[in-house]
């Protein structure tokens, strides 16, 4: 009897580890017309982020249709659609990992917040591929889209 409560309990521990591994976050797409209009972003660089996110978010932009370039803020150009910023928060656990990632995207000329994206990985966290999350995030923006 005593056996068979903690295989019981080690199958529920197992199965919860399983189905909480990570979340894409439903998208606040707040002026869809403009999000449909947009060509071209600059993507902005975060100083405090050294593992490449700005360039999936290009290469995510890329595969829409969007130009794209980067930089740091004060070289932001005026002749863009939209500006991108985005903050990353990555943890150690034997490796570092992806725990959270903010993308959001901002009209170049009324600096008003257009959409935003969040991925957030759980207290019994996977290692995510940082690409395909930066893919996830920017695809559930633009999925809110009629």
């Amino acid at each position: 009897m005593h056996t068979a409560k903690i295989k019981l309990i080690l199958i529920l521990l197992v199965g919860v580890s399983l189905v909480s591994c990570s979340t894409i976050h439903p998208a606040g797409v707040y002026s869809r017309d403009f999000l449909n209009d947009i060509n071209s972003v600059y993507v902005v660089q975060n100083k405090a982020s050294k593992r490449g996110i700005d360039i999936y978010i290009q290469k995510a932009l890329a595969v829409r249709g969007i130009r794209a370039s980067i930089g740091p803020i004060e070289s932001k150009p005026k002749n863009v659609d939209a500006y991108v910023t985005f903050s990353d928060i990555w943890r150690w656990d034997m490796s570092m990992y992806l725990d959270k990632l903010d993308i959001n995207i901002y009209d170049n000329h009324t600096n008003e917040l257009v959409a935003t994206g969040e991925f957030d990985n759980s207290w019994l966290h996977s290692f995510p591929d940082p690409r395909k999350k930066v893919f996830q995030v920017i695809d559930s923006i633009w999925t809110k889209l009629p």
